[in-house]
This record gives C-alpha cells, structure tokens and sequence, in this order.
C-alpha cells in the first residue's frame, strides 16, 4: 500500500542519530531518512550503548524533540550522570532552574522484587544502568535500553540502474550476523510529495522498469527474538536510470557460464586489478585517463560495472589488487556473498588500497591468512639476508621506501583435503624499476616457499600443496621478474628490452627518486608455470599511454592450465579510446584461467 511521507532533512538528522558512523558512510552515497524510535510501549526510551573493552558508556536520550548524547567513565557514581542529566533537562527545556533539585532526576529498579525502587547512590554506572531500569526526568518516565540492536549504516552504489542487483551492505551492532529484516519502497512524487510504495522484502533487489526515475528506499531492522527494542535504519538511493550501456565484459562471461562443481578438478583463478577510487582524483585522472568521461570514473559507476561483472564469471577463487578496504566491504563482498564467497584484505604499507583475495565456501575452508610488509621482510627476515649483503646499499635503501605487500590465504578443499596457498601481491609500478621489482619479486618467492614448507611440516592430507600466485607485477613477460618467477633464475647479464631500459640503467640518469641500475644475479628454489603470456591474452592493461602484459596467474606443478579467456579485440576496447570507459571500470582487464589438478 501506497502512503505518503513527508522528507527529512539530511542534516538534522546527522544530529539526531547518535549511531550514525560518518567515518564508515559517507554522505554522498545516499540520502539518510530514518532516526532513532523514541517511544517503546507507553514509555519514552533511554538508551545505553556499552562496547566491549570500552571505557565510556554512551547514552542517548530525546527531550522536547532534541537529541542528545551523554559520554560517562564507566567507573564513575551513577549520581554524577543524574545530576548532569538534569543540567541537560534544564538547558533544552529552558525551565530556568536545574531540574536535578526542582524536577527531580532519579533512576529505578525496573524488573525483580525491588521494581519502582529507588536506587540508591554510590553505585558505579555500568552496574547503575541495567535494561529495563526506569529514569524519571520529573514527571517523565524513560526507559532504560541497553546495547539495542542497533543497524549503524547502509551502503548502496551511488549510480544505480535497471536490472542491476542491488547488494546492501549492513553495519550493525549487537545483532547476530544476517538477522535483518528488509523493505525496499520505490519513491516517487505526487503532488509535491514523496508517496514509498512496497516493492520488496528481500535482501537484494533488482530495480525494474517501473523504477525509472523514481529513488528507491531501503529500511533496514535488526530481527530480535527476545522482545527487544531493535533501531533500524533507512537510506535512499539516487534515482534509477535507464540500462542502456552493454558493458564490456558481457562477451567474455560468456565463456564462464556456469560454476565448476565443488568435486571438480578443475577451478577457475581470476586476478584483477580493479583500479582503486583514489587514484581517480582530478589530478591523476585528468592526465591519465582525459578520454574517460567524469561519469564513467565515478566510484558509484564502476561499482556498478564491477558488481555485475565479478558474479558473471563464475570463479572458485579471485585476487585483486587496487582494492580499498571501505569499497571491499560496501560493494565487492556484499556482491560475493550471495554466491558462497568469502575473503579478506591486505592494505599496503600506509596505504588506504591494498590486495584482495576472495573463494567460493562451498568449495573450500579458510585455514589462515599472512600479511608481509615486503620492504620489513627484506630488512629483518633471515631467508633474506643474502639479499641484504649483497645487493647495492643503494637498492637496499631505495627497496626499503616501497610499500609492497604479500598477501598469502591458504585454504583447504572440500572435496579432497588439499591445501591451496594462494598468494596475491601488487609490485611497485615506476617504468624504470624492473631492478627493484625483481628484488621484491624474489622476497616474495621465498616467504611463499617458506610458509609452502611449513605447511608441508603438517600436511593434513596425503595431497602436496597448490600454490597460486596472482598479481598485477607490473611487468612485461621479457623482463626479469617473469624469468625468475618461471625459470628460478636471473643472470647479471640480461639483454634490454628497447623502451623499458629499467634493469640496466644508469642508476644517476633516473628521476624523481626511481634510480635503478641494478645487475643482480638471483636464483629462486619456488618454480612456477604462468597462465600468460598466451596467444588470447597478449595484454591486461590498456591506456592511451601503454598497452602491455602486467598481470599474471602462476601455478605450480600440481597444477595444469586447461583453459584461458581471451581478452576482446584492440577493436572492441579502443571503441572509446582506451580503459577505463563507459563499457570498462578499470584500466587493466582480469586474467581468467582454468586450471586442472593433475591426477597422482
């Protein structure tokens, strides 16, 4: 049923809902239309949010239509929190006199024999407040409420279109995980006013053609089982647009229509550079991608394009790089999760981007994830202190200033017990550095043979381990870093490649702080066959100012490749000059490759 309701202020609402998180969820990303319930049964509510090793207890409460918010030490005699509560009572109600002598401020057993007793002072807050409690400010009566479940924030895409899925993601408290109830309304104006129809009461949505033009809105109320007073929360979306774009990777999906089964012997590897937010501020933006169009660049479009794309290839695992931690959790995983996947982050060293690393559940058990700071391996680590004596001082110094980090998930699968270490890393990019990422490269070689040993030490299974490693290397397949990952070894003397004169360098000819120069000879004992380059994919990053081969899937031997999608044609991507465009949201194009374990 159809009903009108009248539009709230975004502003005096920030004000208003004490539990709204603006360093989680920005205020572009929707407009905030709900705030706390102020009335449970024929009481109003008084509530106390206590968090885990907390210090402070916060405390909220409504008069005269004002919010507003106590923070009281946990420790201190409840009494002073009466007192101050009165102040409060005088100051918005303007009674002239403080209300904790003239009106009374008194807290109340509310359940158990001493119900409509007075507590007495001298008791501590946290033990003071209990749920149930009643405060009286005068003649009124409160409620005490503590730790309602409480939903923080929502996060949607900013742009949304027709027939796009529409993914919530949900920051609560207090609340256990998936027990919400949803309602989706579609906004639409008569008569000057805002008229919420019903149109869903499922997680996800899929906005129809009805929905052009209109906003939608989405309330979101934790499920409570023992009567309590849950806070719910409720966002509206920009309005819908027409889908009139075909996005790019429609004709590759294609070719990964369907899951593998959970017992296959084969999965799909995926990697990724989406291309992070931050690196699309005018600056670097206007110089590197001026062909892009502003919309296009927008986080809301690209999470667009990037939730309608990932769930279309149908992989067991996906690595990504580029990826910030706030837009993994609001669109990336969300998306994921409603089929089975699960995953977690590595953000670079004083960095808000990092890498990604996300599975399939039903295919395969978390077992531990490692983070490394490359540059604090090469520093501390014994396995490299070869590294440290005998490369240049210079190089060592400048290794040190990168922010290169491993990120190493092992997982077990279901069907056969085999451990998967799946490694995921992203390499400094400067053109002229091969010296370095080859160093960094070589780190990252003996951290995964390191960690693949010790996981050997306890093998669960009679199965050796799987390695993968993925990555945008940022670096071609006739440099350095592809030779030793695929060969195990690199000599001092290495043949340039014309226009990417990075290994040989005169160290004092480099700029802005990028010298290279090095000559390093170094052997790897970890040996790893790569899925690229192959005759479908002779690039993965595709820009106006380079076309080439950066990212990689490497496999060990217990592995096979058994099937690769190909990327689209130089046509079908130069349509609008380059990436990112209207039809792709980042400027690399995923690796996508089949891999068969080989039978023992």
């Amino acid at each position: 049923m159809a009903c009108a309701l009248r539009s709230l202020c975004c502003s005096s609402l920030l004000r208003t809902n004490p539990f709204r998180r603006p360093d989680i969820f920005k205020l572009d990303r929707y407009r905030y239309v709900s705030s706390l319930p102020q009335e449970t049964g024929s009481k109003e509510t008084f509530v106390v949010r206590v968090a885990d090793g907390s210090l402070f207890m916060s405390m909220y409460v409504t008069l005269n239509g004002k919010s507003r918010m106590l923070n009281r030490v946990r420790s201190d005699a409840f009494e002073k929190t009466l007192h101050r509560i009165g102040i409060i009572a005088e100051v918005v109600t303007g009674k002239g006199k403080d209300l904790s002598d003239g009106h009374p401020v008194a807290l109340f057993y509310g359940n158990g024999d001493l119900a409509g007793t007075r507590k007495e002072v001298g008791d501590s807050n946290i033990n003071a407040f209990c749920h149930g409690d009643v405060l009286k400010i005068g003649e009124r009566e409160f409620e005490v409420i503590v730790n309602p479940p409480t939903v923080l924030g929502i996060s949607l895409p900013t742009y949304i279109s027709k027939g796009m899925t529409l993914y919530p993601a949900v920051q609560a408290e207090f609340v256990e995980e998936g027990s919400f109830e949803f309602e989706w309304s579609r906004v639409s104006q008569e008569g000057g006013q805002d008229v919420h129809q019903l149109v869903s009461t499922e997680e996800r949505y899929v906005p129809s053609a009805e929905d052009i033009g209109c906003r939608l809105s989405l309330k979101v109320t934790p499920i409570v089982s023992n009567g309590g007073n849950p806070i719910p929360f409720c966002v509206e979306t920009s309005e819908v647009d027409v889908d009139t774009v075909q996005l790019g990777f429609e004709a590759r999906a294609r070719a990964t229509p369907s899951y593998h089964a959970a017992d296959s012997d084969t999965i799909r590897v995926v990697s990724y550079n989406i291309l992070a937010d931050m690196y699309m501020g005018d600056g670097f933006a206007a110089s590197n991608f001026s062909y892009c169009p502003s919309t296009a660049m927008s986080v809301g479009y690209r999470d667009m394009t990037l939730m309608r794309e990932l769930p279309a290839y149908h992989a067991d695992i996906m690595c990504f790089q580029e990826v910030e931690e706030k837009r993994f959790h609001s669109a990336i995983l969300p998306c994921l999760k409603q089929a089975s996947f699960q995953g977690r982050t590595s953000m670079k060293t004083n960095m808000v981007e990092g890498c990604a690393t996300v599975w399939r559940q039903n295919r395969f058990r978390y077992v531990e994830a490692k983070h490394y700071a490359v540059s604090d391996e090469v520093a501390k680590n014994p396995l490299l202190e070869d590294v440290r004596k005998d490369a240049p001082s210079w190089a060592v110094g400048d290794l040190m200033q990168r922010n290169t980090i491993l990120q190493i998930i092992c997982l077990q699968q279901i069907s056969d017990g085999r451990d998967i270490i799946v490694c995921n890393t992203h390499l400094y990019y400067f053109p002229t550095a091969d010296g370095q990422r080859l160093l960094l490269t070589l780190a990252c070689l003996r951290l995964i043979e390191a960690y693949k040993k010790t996981i050997e030490s306890k093998r669960r299974h009679r199965l050796p381990p799987t390695v993968l490693f993925c990555g945008d290397f940022n670096s071609i397949p006739e440099r350095p870093v592809h030779r030793l990952i695929t060969t195990g070894k690199v000599s001092t003397k290495e043949e340039k490649a014309p226009g990417h004169d990075g290994f040989e360098n005169d160290r004092e000819d480099a700029r802005d702080g990028n010298r290279d120069g090095l000559q390093y000879a170094c052997e790897s004992e970890l040996v790893l066959d790569s899925v690229t380059p192959h005759p479908g994919v002779p690039w993965s990053n595709y820009t106006e100012g380079f076309i080439g081969l950066l990212d990689y899937i490497y496999f060990d031997k217990t592995l096979a490749l058994e099937n690769v999608v190909p990327m689209p044609s130089e046509t079908v991507v130069s349509e609008f000059t380059a990436l990112p465009s209207v039809r792709y949201g980042s400027d690399h194009l995923p690796i996508i490759a089949d891999l068969k374990f080989k039978q023992t």
